[in-house]
């Protein structure tokens, strides 16, 4: 691109994020709770509702001396790379195959919606989730119709799906689901399968709970915009069939399944009679149900007043689409596609070639202003929290918040206030006061703030004042020096433990399983 690059929809939220762990590790901060770059240095909890698992890479970049654009491209490079990978040995541990393995892979790595997630669409966690989805339903695969004792499979990818894209985990619950119910009978005469679906969400949550718990902390303790303001209802983002099929014909468009998946999703629709294998037609039920739940066909008016509107875009199912898709035609139940080398190479050549048009179509069809050079890519706008800046306190009002001046706000002539001095999340300064006064700070109020004084007077505890924009205030009285600093409260640290703990006890049971086997092996042997 000759130096310059496409923003994406969700670009600057993201790059918030990668500069915000950079600035905390920077500080000597490794498992920041809070970005303290975003809304203007006030604080934003993006870190505790939306995990910075991953953002250790690019930031680790940036740590070296790479730029904000250089650190942003060689991590999309990483995840490309880690889509095949991970994609073929998914495939590979359940058909053994080589040659299936590398179409599946081929075919997922380049699939259209996951390029436009990368690209126009700048989804960065989304892109991650997909790319542990196959590793992930490769698990429920052996639960259902494979190998029970692989159950870690689902387990692993799950938790990096939820440590990537909570949408996405919550997405791949309701396909989970799905799959459940259409193998009923099976589990019910099949216990042991049963018992790897528990095992599985067993280690799920213990490798999560650093995770989930503290977001249900929060949650507990005060009401956020999240679900609460809905900037737009799943009925009014769900796509008409025509459009769909339109977008995925050129390929090109949000959203988009890609000329190549929709040609082969017809053409099994046509020929699935002829399948006799159960798995398969699992499958090719659930894409096709999904497929459907992308568009408008779908009653999606009856659920925009139920969790399930935070799903936001019901096109965000194309990505499991894509996956089922790419199964079936790696799985080539009817032999139509690996038996003929020719056949073989056509799909392999129309993936490479389809993915250069993709690529020419995002370079011809993207405004001016979206194309930057790295140079402007590298500004920040500290103010920007994403569309629906879900993590502000209900009682916030973003737009006079971006505004505020990072100074405290109190009653002059009743308070005296010296030594003010701002660092990250830590506040200081003396007080001289001879009755209660409120202070407001421009810190955003999340739970964890604590408040400690030397002297003979007297502070509250931090509390989120709705009446100051969900800003943190305190009631001071008398004189002293106040410190106001967030610390992780007994829940986040004790589910960091827990959580760590559960990944050991996991690398010990691989550790064992490897060099038992390794000792079956050889007593055969002898």
């Amino acid at each position: 691109m000759n130096g310059e690059i496409i923003i994406g929809d969700d670009i600057e939220f993201h790059k918030n994020r990668i500069e915000g762990l950079y600035e905390a590790i920077s500080n000597g901060v490794w498992f920041p709770k809070l970005n303290m770059i975003m809304m203007n240095t006030m604080g934003y909890a993006s870190s505790i509702f939306y995990s910075d698992f991953f953002l250790y890479i690019p930031a680790l970049f940036r740590l070296i001396g790479f730029s904000i654009s250089e650190a942003y491209i060689s991590f999309m490079v990483i995840i490309n790379f880690f889509t095949f990978v991970i994609s073929f040995t998914s495939f590979f541990s359940i058909k053994n195959s080589l040659t299936k393995s590398f179409l599946f892979s081929l075919l997922f790595t380049t699939a259209p919606y996951r390029l436009l997630d990368l690209t126009t669409r700048a989804a960065l966690g989304e892109l991650l989730a997909l790319t542990f989805l196959p590793l992930a339903f490769a698990g429920l695969y052996h639960i259902l119709y494979g190998k029970p004792s692989k159950w870690y499979f689902l387990a692993i990818g799950m938790t990096f799906i939820i440590y990537s894209h909570i949408l996405s985990a919550v997405m791949f619950a309701l396909l989970v689901a799905i799959f459940l119910i259409l193998n009923t009978k099976q589990l019910i005469k099949q216990r042991e399968r049963v018992l790897s679906l528990i095992y599985s969400v067993v280690l799920t949550i213990a490798l999560t709970l650093t995770y989930f718990i503290p977001v249900l902390e929060q949650t507990l303790s005060q009401s956020f915009k999240v679900g609460n303001n809905p900037i737009f209802y799943m009925s009014e983002k769900a796509t008409d069939l025509g459009s769909l099929i339109v977008n995925s014909l050129s390929n090109k468009g949000t959203p988009n399944l890609g000329i190549l998946l929709l040609i082969f999703l017809v053409i099994y629709s046509v020929i699935i009679y002829k399948i006799k294998d159960k798995k398969i037609k699992d499958i090719y039920f659930v894409a096709v149900l999904l497929f459907i739940v992308v568009t408008n066909l779908f009653p999606w008016k009856l659920l925009d007043q139920t969790f399930f509107n935070t799903i936001q875009f019901p096109w965000r199912f194309l990505g499991f689409v894509s996956l089922l898709v790419c199964w079936i035609v790696a799985e080539d139940p009817l032999h139509w596609v690996l038996k003929d080398k020719k056949k073989m190479a056509s799909v392999c050549f129309l993936c490479l070639f389809l993915l250069t048009s993709y690529t020419v179509n995002m370079r011809v069809n993207a405004p001016d202003e979206e194309v930057k050079s790295y140079e402007e890519f590298n500004q920040l706008d500290l103010s920007y929290l994403g569309a629906g800046k879900e993590y502000l306190p209900q009682s916030s009002d973003y737009d006079v918040l971006k505004e505020l001046p990072l100074q405290p706000t109190y009653d002059k002539e009743q308070l005296k206030i010296d030594d003010y001095n701002k660092n990250r999340d830590r506040i200081s300064f003396t007080f001289d006061s001879e009755s209660k006064q409120k202070i407001t700070l421009p810190l955003i109020y999340y739970k964890g703030y604590t408040a400690e004084i030397a002297g003979d007077g007297i502070v509250s505890q931090p509390f989120l004042d709705k009446e100051e924009n969900g800003q943190l205030s305190v009631i001071v009285n008398g004189k002293g020096e106040i410190t106001i600093q967030y610390k992780e409260t007994f829940l986040q640290n004790s589910m960091l433990f827990l959580s760590v703990f559960s990944w050991i006890v996991l690398l010990n049971y691989f550790i064992y399983k490897y060099f038992r086997e390794k000792s079956n092996v050889i007593k055969k042997k002898v």
